[in-house]
């Protein structure tokens, strides 16, 4: 039983590359909104100024910092606290399971 296929149409290297990485992008940008909108309410409502979200990737939030005072007192002391409060904010939309904190000017 020697079927032939019918010959398929070729799909322009650009146009598979452009797709794939659309949807790469869609999936990526998303929780990163999420989690740049949750960290501004917390910073909101815990009187935290000078940070923003630089990634989250797998579960990992990067928090960049202006001030070293102010690294120093999230990483050593107020990690915890912002990061239940981060994981409450986003129960369902992202798992975020480790904050990190960097000095950072931008």
């Amino acid at each position: 039983m020697n079927s032939e296929r019918p010959p398929r149409k070729a799909v322009p290297i650009g146009e598979i590359l452009d797709a794939y990485l659309a949807e790469t992008e869609r999936s990526s940008v998303k929780p990163l909104s999420l989690v740049k909108g949750a960290w501004g309410s917390i910073c909101k409502t815990r009187h935290i100024q000078g940070t923003r979200v630089a990634s989250f990737k797998e579960g990992k939030v990067t928090i960049e910092v202006k001030s070293p005072p102010l690294v120093a007192e999230l990483a050593q002391f107020r990690r915890k606290e912002l990061l239940d409060a981060l994981q409450r904010a986003l129960v369902v939309d992202a798992k975020v399971s480790d904050l990190r904190f960097r000095l950072s000017a931008w």
